[in-house]
C-alpha cells in the first residue's frame, strides 16, 4: 500500500488474505449430520445407540435450560443416521404446519423405519392452546408411521398430554464434566487448525481452551466465538476471548446488584442484547446471588416476564420491568439498604 501523502510504501495491517474461497458459516459447516459425529454425554449416547440398534423409537422431547447443547442437531442427525426421511418445523416461527405434517404422515414407512417430524422450540408456539391440541391429535393418530421429536429449553411449558406421550432426554450437562469439555476442545482445535492452515495462520491452544471454558456447554457459541476470533486476528486464533452475551450478562448483573435502576436502563440500551436468550442467561447467573428464600420468587418472576417478551411486547419495556422487579426483590431479601 502507498502512502498518498508521501508516496512511500507502507504496511497496512488491515489487508486481508488474497485467497478467496466459497464461504460457509462454520457453525453450519461443522454441524454434525449423524449421531456418530456428535459429542454426547454417555447417558444420551447409550439411549440413542440402543434405539438405533433395535430400531425401537418412541416420541422424544429433547430439552435443556441452555441453548446450543445439541438438541436440534440430534433431532436431525437421528433420522439421517437411520437413512430415513424427516420434516423440520419451528413452532416459534411457523404457525400453520399441521396440514403439511398430515400429508407427510400419510405415506408409508421405509424398510420398516419410521419417518420423523422434528418440531423445534416446541415450548414457544404462537398459539399454545391450539398448537398443543392439534399436536396431541397428530401424535395419537399416526403412531404407526411417524415419530415426533420435540426440542425445547423450558420443559415445564409443555402440557402433560404431550410430555406423557414422549420420552424426555435432558441435555443439561454437568458444569464440571471434564470428558465433555475435553472432547469439545479436541473438536474445536481441529476446526481451528483446518481453517487457519490455508492462510498459514497460527493457533494458540490456550485461546481455544479459554473459548471452551467460557462457552461450555454451548458448542454453537464456541464455534461462533472461534470464527470471530479468526476474523479479528486475521486468519489466526489468538488473544483475548470476547463473548458479547456472556460479558453483557455479567456486567448487567453487577450493576443490578448496586440497585441503580437508572444505570441498568442505560446499560441495556447502550449494549447489544440477544433478546431470545436474555432471560435464561441472566437468570441462570443471577439466581445464585440470591438467598434460598428469594430464588423461587425470582424463578416465577423470570418465567412471567419471559412469557411477556414472547407476546410481541417491546422487549426493552419488558426488560425494564423485569430489572425493576429484580431490584425490588433485592430490597425484600435485605441485599440493598
Amino acid at each position: 500500500m502507498t502512502d498518498i501523502f508521501t508516496g512511500e510504501g507502507i504496511s497496512d495491517s488491515s489487508e486481508q488474505p488474497s485467497s478467496m474461497q466459497e464461504f460457509t458459516l462454520w457453525v453450519q459447516k461443522y454441524r454434525p449430520t449423524t449421531v456418530a459425529d456428535m459429542i454426547l454425554p454417555p447417558s444420551i449416547r447409550s439411549t440413542v445407540d440402543t434405539a438405533i440398534k433395535l430400531n425401537a423409537f418412541g416420541h422424544y422431547v429433547l430439552y435443556s435450560g441452555k441453548p446450543g447443547t445439541g438438541k436440534t442437531t440430534l433431532a436431525m442427525a437421528l433420522p439421517n443416521t437411520l437413512g430415513t426421511t424427516f420434516k423440520f418445523f419451528s413452532a416459534k416461527t411457523q404457525s400453520d404446519v399441521f396440514d403439511e405434517i398430515e400429508d407427510f404422515s400419510s405415506s408409508k414407512m421405509i424398510d420398516g423405519k419410521p419417518r420423523f417430524v422434528v418440531i423445534d422450540e416446541a415450548d414457544h408456539p404462537r398459539n399454545p392452546a391450539d398448537f398443543y391440541r392439534k399436536l396431541q391429535t397428530l401424535i395419537e393418530q399416526n403412531e404407526s408411521t411417524i415419530r415426533f421429536i420435540l426440542t425445547c429449553n423450558e420443559f415445564y411449558r409443555l402440557p402433560e398430554p404431550i410430555t406423557s406421550r414422549c420420552f424426555p432426554i435432558s441435555f443439561d450437562y454437568s458444569s464440571d464434566d471434564r470428558v465433555m469439555k475435553n472432547a469439545m476442545y479436541v473438536r474445536l482445535l481441529s476446526i481451528a487448525e483446518t481453517e487457519t492452515s490455508p492462510y498459514s495462520g497460527t493457533v494458540n491452544k490456550d485461546t481455544v481452551k479459554e473459548i471452551v471454558q467460557k462457552c461450555y456447554p454451548d458448542m454453537r457459541l464456541m464455534t461462533n466465538t472461534l470464527f470471530n476470533n479468526f476474523l479479528e486476528h486475521k486468519c489466526s486464533i489468538d488473544g483475548e476471548v470476547k463473548i458479547p452475551n456472556v460479558d453483557f450478562t455479567e456486567t448487567l448483573m453487577n450493576i443490578v446488584l448496586t440497585g441503580d435502576d437508572i444505570k441498568v436502563r442505560e446499560y441495556v440500551r447502550e449494549t447489544y442484547v440477544d433478546f431470545d436468550c436474555f432471560f435464561h442467561s441472566f437468570a441462570e447467573m443471577f439466581i445464585m446471588k440470591l438467598p434460598p428464600a428469594g430464588r423461587l420468587k425470582f424463578s416465577v418472576m423470570t418465567a412471567y416476564y419471559e412469557d411477556m417478551s414472547n407476546r410481541q411486547v417491546n422487549p426493552l419495556t419488558v426488560i425494564d420491568a423485569y430489572m425493576a422487579k429484580t431490584i425490588d426483590l433485592l430490597h425484600v431479601c435485605g441485599m440493598l439498604g
